[in-house]
C-alpha cells in the first residue's frame, strides 16, 4: 500500500507559528506534525510512502531527508495556495497501486491504524461518529445503501464526519481518477479532494463508509486546536506514534 500525504499547505491560521516554516512542520508536544502522519502511515502498513511539499519547500525536504526519506518520496506542488486537489494532482504519476491518502494537520491514535487496515477492501472514506461538528467540519450522510451519498461542510442533515483519510484499492483508481478529472475541470483552482468522493457518488462509484469511531483523534488548524492537542498527546503517553530522524 502507497501512502500519499498532502503536506503542502501554508496554516495561515496557526499564525505566527507559520511565519517561517509551513504547517507540516509545525512542533506538536515537541514533534513536527509530519513525524505524527509518517508514523501513523507506516503503522497502517504503508511500505511506499509520497510526500507533497509546498510551502517552504526546502524546509520540508530537509526534514524528510532526516527521516531517510529520498527525492522518491516527495513531490512539489508550486501551487499550494490554490485548493489541495492540486497536491493530489502533482502526486497522481506516482501512484501505481492501492492508496490511503492522508492529510499532514491530522493525528491519529495509533489504536486507529488496526481499524483503517481492517477495512481497505474497498474505496473507502472513513469517518468517525464521535465528534460535535462545527462548520468547519467536514459532514458526510449516507444513502440507502449505507455507503457515501454527500459529503460538504455545509451539510444539514449528516450522519458521520470525515477524518480526511480516504483509501483507493488499485482496481478503482481509474474510476477515482476520472472523478478527480470531473471535479477539477467544474471546479478549477476552488477544487478540493474530498469533491472526489462526492463525484463518485453521484456517478455509480459511491465510496463505502470506513469507521474509526471510539479511539479518537486530533486536527490542528488553528492555536487552540494545537494547545489542546498537545495536552491530550502528554496525558496520553505512547499512543500518538512518532517517527523519529535516523
Amino acid at each position: 500500500m502507497q501512502a500519499i500525504i498532502l503536506a503542502a499547505g501554508t496554516g495561515s491560521r496557526l499564525k505566527s507559528m507559520t511565519e517561517s516554516i509551513p504547517k507540516a512542520l509545525v512542533p506538536v508536544a515537541g514533534k513536527p506534525l509530519l513525524a505524527y502522519t509518517l508514523a501513523f502511515a507506516r503503522l497502517v502498513g504503508c511500505d511506499e510512502i509520497t510526500v507533497v511539499v509546498g510551502a517552504f519547500c526546502d524546509k520540508m525536504l530537509d526534514f524528510l531527508s532526516s527521516l531517510g526519506f529520498s527525492e522518491e518520496n516527495w513531490v512539489e506542488n508550486p501551487d499550494y495556495l490554490i485548493g489541495n486537489l492540486y497536491s493530489l494532482g502533482v502526486a497522481r504519476k506516482e501512484i501505481h497501486t492501492d492508496f490511503l491518502l492522508l492529510n499532514t494537520d491530522h493525528i491519529y491514535h495509533r489504536d486507529i491504524a488496526g481499524k483503517v487496515r481492517g477495512q481497505c477492501t474497498d474505496l473507502v472514506a472513513f469517518c468517525d461518529q464521535d465528534r460535535k461538528l462545527g462548520a468547519d467540519d467536514m459532514k458526510v450522510s449516507l444513502s440507502h445503501e449505507g455507503r457515501l451519498g454527500q459529503i460538504s461542510k455545509q451539510l444539514t442533515p449528516y450522519d458521520r464526519g470525515y477524518v480526511g483519510m480516504t483509501f483507493c484499492p488499485a482496481g478503482l483508481l481509474r474510476a477515482y481518477f476520472q472523478a478527480f478529472d470531473r471535479v477539477a475541470e467544474k471546479y478549477g483552482d476552488r477544487a478540493i479532494v474530498e469533491m472526489v468522493l462526492g463525484d463518485l457518488a453521484n456517478n455509480g462509484c459511491p465510496p463505502a463508509v470506513g469507521d474509526i469511531s471510539g479511539v479518537g483523534w486530533l486536527e490542528i488548524d488553528t492555536p487552540e486546536e494545537l494547545v489542546g492537542a498537545e495536552d491530550k498527546i502528554r496525558s496520553d503517553t505512547g499512543k500518538f506514534s512518532v517517527l523519529e530522524p535516523v
